[in-house]
């Protein structure tokens, strides 16, 4: 898969994340009971860290098992690539928590969305956590 097949497919997932807030409600649904906020934003946060050091094996144990079988090490590779264009990772600004339910899993999600600052840009992710804190989205532009 081409680096804009890949960013495509991940454009086309964001966008149906996005919707899918936006159809629950403006900004999204209040998080869960089930979940913490402060987890969830360290969670967030370890993943971002994760994807800045290449880190494969790291981001594949956190994973579902959908999204591990969609990271394969090609993905990934293009991913890393992309993002190690922005230049060294300097810091998170703004990360916003909601939550989403997931009606086709009958599971609510977190869903966390904020900035990754770098030398020469910054990267907005979308991060999603199923209710077992499983990395089930993984979305950045």
């Amino acid at each position: 898969m081409n680096f804009s097949r890949f960013k495509l497919l991940y454009l086309m997932t964001g966008l149906l994340w996005v919707s899918s807030i936006s159809l629950a409600g403006c900004g999204g649904q209040e998080l869960s009971s089930v979940f913490d906020e402060a987890d969830v934003k360290k969670a967030s946060e370890n993943i971002v860290i994760l994807v800045n050091q290449g880190d494969s094996e790291g981001l594949s144990a956190l994973s579902d098992a959908g999204l591990e079988a969609a990271l394969t090490d090609d993905v990934l590779a293009q991913v890393f690539q992309a993002i190690g264009e922005g230049g060294t990772f300097t810091g998170f600004d703004n990360i916003k928590i909601m939550g989403m339910a997931d009606q086709s899993i009958g599971d609510d999600l977190a869903v966390a969305i904020g900035n990754a600052r770098h030398e020469n840009t910054s990267f907005t992710y979308t991060i999603s956590f199923n209710e077992q804190m499983e990395l089930v989205g993984l979305y950045y532009r």
